[in-house]
Parts: C-alpha cells; structure tokens; sequence
C-alpha cells in the first residue's frame, strides 16, 4: 500500500488461485486509482510436476511444492478476467532458461 501511495509500481509474486484471493490486491490498487494487471502462467498441471521435479533433481534454492498443495491449487483455481476488476490479463507462455548446457538437458528429460 505505501509504495503505490508513494507512486511505485507493485508487482505481486504469489499464486493467488482464485478470485476471492484475488480481489484485496484488486481492491487495493482500485482504492489508489492504479491500473492492475494480472500476468499468469498457463501450464498444465503435468508440466507444474515436471518443473517441481527438476527443481528437486537440480538443486534449485526454490522450495519443492508437495504434491497436495499443486493439487489444491488445481481444485481452487478460475482462470482470472477482466470482470474480477483487473484492466488487462496476460497469459504467459513459460519459456526455460537455463545456467549451461547440462540444466538444459536434465530439464528436457521427462521427470515426473
């Protein structure tokens, strides 16, 4: 809230499946007058595995999300819309980068 008070712009990093969980960061930047754009990856739930997986077998510093916790998130999820109150929904196609060559490889192999 303080920094789009200040006039920063705010980028949310979380999850956030459903409208209810949705609508306070909505509602926060409507109070303040801001545009609120929602950018959200479109991936399978067989792709979120396989990235879990190769953070696992990669060594990744990002935590390993249990199996249940995808799935929750899987139950719970809406697709998000301009009717929620966001100005523009970006759907972002998830393309890898990788450190070297050998990441490139490990993650190409099927490892759900």
């Amino acid at each position: 809230k303080s920094a789009l008070a200040s006039g920063k712009s705010v980028a949310i990093d979380d999850t956030n499946p459903d409208i209810e969980s949705r609508k306070r960061y909505i509602d926060c930047a409507k109070e303040r007058k801001c545009s609120c754009r929602c950018l959200y990856f479109d991936i399978s739930i067989e792709h979120a595995f396989h990235n879990n997986r190769f953070r696992e077998l990669s060594g990744s510093p990002h935590d390993i999300i249990s199996s249940m916790i995808i799935y929750s998130h899987r139950k719970k999820f809406v697709e998000p819309t301009t009717k929620e109150g966001f100005d523009e929904i970006v759907k972002v196609n998830f393309v890898p980068s990788f450190e070297n060559k050998e990441l490139e490889r490990m993650y190409y192999l099927y490892n759900v």
